[in-house]
């Protein structure tokens, strides 16, 4: 093997990250740090549009020639030469002079890298050895430049920065233009402008979010460790990966030469060796002023820096090698929970663990781009791909939550308030299951319109992010924060997109029907048996969270998705019939006025669709008397109370502690059940959680006049959140969201609102059919009903289920149209 073409890569992509290296060990981390940031800034443009070039030109299967790639790349370099400015100006103060000089060495890289790929792909290696020396040579003079303490110390970086225009002229281009349309370019750009876009505003906000949340210095040592660490997994993704993969591809072997292994040994050794001398106590880089943060950090990179170059194999394998090429799924997952981790990172476990991230990275790489290669299927056989898929949906809907400490959500409380804080926050069990069920499945190429939608919502939502906040004050942290919050359950899309396998039959109603089973009679019985008479939260040994104001809900869904899939199926009769029983006392308990509603709408609307063709219609009849009659019997036999306190923050007092000057419900005297229903709070409770019909106008009122006072809020959000003991919520997941991050910032998911419905119009015979219509109501109902009234998308457990199923509603009207 050759390596004149990797090492001229290794210059053309990685003299920036060296000299980043040099600043950092050299004490000079702040003007490290602001390099790492005009660095992210122009991967956030020149990688975004780099479209995997090399590594397609290299692909002897590609419709894309160099010439095609190169048209692109000059009509495209000036406009983004200009917008990366501007994304370093306007957020963070650095030298303007030192912006301009790298942005122009980045923009000359980017379109050298095109000559480069060609003359790889044809074998010419004189001009690639001229470009090393030259490369080599002016790296040098820049560094001397600096450190020898002139006058002006950017000269020699700004000589360095133009260095490659001396080669522009040898550097021809060649043929191999496939001459292709610009309809026909722009469909063949577009996956591999997506998977680099993804990695280079991913990289950009990263860097963006460590510097916001703790400063030049520290983020300058962090980027420092990481580009150490990562310099053996960067440069083979830029360098030696493609031409391994070329060598492939020509049959000239495969596997990575033994340098390269012998190199990545000695990088694990080492990372392991630096991480477990600074964990105890021991730190070598003391010598050069580094602290022990900084040699864990640098330790646990190196280590990454293996796991990388796995995972950058896998990647290029797929694209070189590959029939589609295509790893935009991968991609969009992995950097965007990679951003999610960072600020809780920071908040629960401190400035030191963010020196794991590129450890993280590397892992959710391989994982992610294995799974896009593989899938499951490989790994496990059809019956594991079953078992698995029988699991993710029952822990998609067991209500389960778990605190950060591990330990098992169970608060007594109501309504449990967790304070606006991380660590008090629980999670449901769901968000594992979710991303888990995502890693294992792979098939991303079934999920690109549920990615799509997620990737521009990312990226519309950090603009809006940045714009709204031009100081970056302490709102556009807590903005981030609030960011992935609300991008986190749309994961779920992609999990409903990719869940299904043909032939499967009701995988997703059963296993919902064994949760539904094992919850709610339990639910009910202890709510009977309980002195407070409204649905109790507490289950043993778990409480549920949100158990009225979201999960009541969720849970009448799932059972209508029950109901409508499972009622021809044999044996099934009795366990629904069972179950809606106690769905009616249960829905009746929580007082939900949106799931009565819901269930008796879609009981009305299951009677109607079922009963020409249902032999049994005395089991319609008393499933739909049942649903209606029995959550207002329940709400009549327990008084008012059990009826309009909407059951927040109820405090059961024990006989002997009950004040004098408390009201005491008269259908709840002490001698009935051993204590009373503390009115006072339940009715202040009402006025603040769960507002009246007018209490919500006044809500949705204040938040339209938020929303209209400006055009800037009108089109990128507000930089603030409004005082969440104010205003809990805007009790409309709209409002809510346009008032954080403005109207266009939400448009990615009106088009999938008018993209579902018009899928569901033109398939309107087979819509009609018993397993695609409950899924289709509800999916409308979470649309146009619950999310007018709650915020219920942006919260992990409603919020995972609702877009899992819609995932899976468009997986099935997916696959009607393939039929068709």
């Amino acid at each position: 093997m050759n390596y004149s073409f990797p090492i001229a890569f290794l210059f053309n992509t990685s003299s920036i990250t060296f000299l980043l290296i040099v600043l950092g060990l050299s004490g000079q981390s702040e003007m490290a740090a602001e390099i790492a940031v005009i660095q992210a800034s122009t991967l956030a443009l020149f990688f975004s549009f780099s479209a995997n070039a090399r590594s397609v030109i290299l692909n002897a299967n590609s419709t894309l020639g160099s010439q095609d790639l190169h048209k692109v790349r000059m009509l495209l370099v000036i406009p983004l030469s200009i917008i990366a400015f501007y994304l370093v100006d306007f957020v963070i103060e650095i030298n303007i002079f030192l912006v301009f000089f790298i942005i122009v060495r980045r923009a000359l890289d980017w379109i050298v890298e095109i000559n480069l790929s060609e003359m790889e792909r044809v074998g010419d290696q004189s001009h690639a050895r001229q470009y090393i020396i030259v490369q080599l040579v002016m790296l040098l003079v820049a560094l001397v430049w600096v450190f020898i303490g002139t006058q002006y110390p950017l000269v020699g970086i700004f000589a360095w920065c133009l260095s490659p225009m001396l080669m522009l002229n040898k550097l021809q281009l060649r043929g191999n233009s496939k001459r292709t349309s610009l309809s026909e370019l722009r469909d063949l750009l577009l996956p591999h402008f997506g998977s680099t876009a993804v990695i280079g505003i991913g990289v950009y906000i990263f860097r963006i979010l460590i510097v916001l949340l703790v400063g030049k210095a520290i983020a300058g040592d962090l980027f420092t460790a990481f580009s150490i660490g990562g310099v053996i997994g960067s440069v083979f993704a830029s360098s030696f990966g493609p031409s391994i993969a070329l060598r492939e591809q020509k049959g000239e072997g495969i596997g990575l030469p033994r340098f390269i292994k012998a190199i990545i040994s000695i990088n694990v050794f080492l990372g392991i060796g630096l991480s477990l001398l600074a964990k105890y106590d021991i730190n070598i880089l003391s010598i050069i002023d580094k602290s022990q943060e900084f040699t864990f950090a640098v330790g646990l990179s190196m280590i990454g820096g293996a796991a990388m170059v796995a995972a950058q194999t896998t990647r290029l394998r797929v694209i070189q090698l590959g029939k589609d090429g295509n790893v935009f799924g991968a991609d969009v997952l992995m950097n965007i929970i990679l951003i999610a981790v960072i600020p809780y990172a920071h908040y629960l476990l401190g400035t030191e663990s963010l020196g794991a991230l590129y450890l993280l990275s590397a892992t959710l790489a391989y994982i992610f781009y294995r799974a896009s290669s593989d899938g499951i299927e490989n790994v496990v056989g059809e019956g594991g791909v079953l078992i698995t898929r029988v699991l993710i949906a029952f822990m998609l809907i067991f209500p389960i939550f778990f605190m950060l400490d591990g330990s098992i959500f169970s608060s007594t409380s109501y309504n449990y308030d967790s304070h606006g804080l991380i660590e008090m926050l629980p999670i449901p069990v769901s968000v594992l299951a979710c991303f888990i069920g995502i890693m294992l499945l792979g098939r991303y190429r079934l999920a690109h319109t549920s990615l799509a939608v997620i990737f521009i919502m990312f990226v519309l939502m950090t603009i809006s992010a940045v714009l709204s906040s031009p100081d970056m004050s302490i709102n556009t942290q807590g903005k981030f924060i609030l960011l992935m919050q609300f991008i986190l359950p749309y994961f779920a899309l992609v999990l409903g997109q990719t869940f299904e396998n043909r032939g499967e039959r009701q995988v997703i109603e059963k296993s919902f029907l064994i949760s539904l089973l094992m919850i709610i009679p339990t639910q009910v019985i202890l709510t009977v048996f309980h002195p407070v008479p409204i649905l109790t939260p507490f289950l043993g040994f778990f409480s549920i969270y949100q158990h009225i104001q979201y999960v009541p809900v969720i849970f009448v869904s799932a059972y209508l998705l029950v109901i409508f899939s499972l009622y021809k199926t044999r044996y099934y009769s009795l366990p629904l019939l069972f179950l809606t029983v106690f769905m009616g006392v249960y829905v009746g308990a929580a007082s939900s006025k949106l799931a009565i509603a819901l269930l008796i709408v879609g009981i009305g609307l299951f009677a109607l669709y079922s009963w020409k063709e249902i032999k049994q219609k005395w089991l319609v009849t008393i499933v739909g008397l049942i649903a209606i009659v029995s959550p207002f019997t329940y709400i009549y036999m327990n008084g008012d109370t059990g009826y309009y306190t909407e059951k927040f923050n109820i405090s059961y007092i024990p006989s002997e502690q009950i004040p004098e000057n408390k009201i005491i419900s008269k259908n709840f005297k002490s001698t009935d059940r051993g204590g009373a229903i503390d009115i006072d709070e339940v009715n202040d409770a009402i006025d603040n959680i769960m507002p009246k019909s007018r209490d919500r106008r006044e809500y949705w009122g204040f938040y339209l006049n938020k929303i209209t006072e400006s055009y800037s809020a009108f089109l990128f959000g507000h930089s603030g959140r409004i005082n969440r003991y104010e205003f809990p919520s805007a009790h409309n997941y709209y409002l809510d969201f346009i008032y954080h991050f403005g109207v266009i910032a939400i448009l990615p998911l009106f088009y999938l609102i008018i993209l579902t419905v018009k899928m569901m119009i033109q398939n309107m015979k087979h819509v009609s059919s018993h397993s695609i219509f409950g899924i289709a109501f509800v999916v409308v109902f979470m649309i146009a009903g619950d999310s007018l009234f709650k915020v219920g998308f942006r919260q992990p457990y409603p919020g995972i289920f609702m877009f899992f199923i819609w995932g899976v509603l468009l997986s099935r009207l997916y696959m009607i149209k393939s039929k068709s």
